[in-house]
């Protein structure tokens, strides 16, 4: 799912999230992921694959690249 290691926080998830109106419950719903994981990755605390940085883009309708630049770079 994730690599447990330190990023700057990901603004950009956490602002597609708000301007979906998706709390991070709903997100984890939508993309069957954890509440937590989903929290460590907001906060930087983690880094997505690229199969779980694809489910959450597709999930909030934005590229991959807008909301993870690290994991396509």
């Amino acid at each position: 799912l994730c690599m447990a290691t330190k990023t700057a926080p990901n603004r950009a998830l956490k602002r597609a999230r708000f301007d979906a109106q998706m709390s991070r419950a709903s997100l984890a719903g939508a993309t069957k992921l954890a509440p937590n994981t989903l929290r460590n990755i907001e906060v930087g605390r983690a880094r997505p694959r690229m199969d779980t940085a694809a489910r959450i883009a597709q999930a909030l309708n934005k590229e991959v690249g807008d909301l993870f630049p690290e994991v396509i770079g």
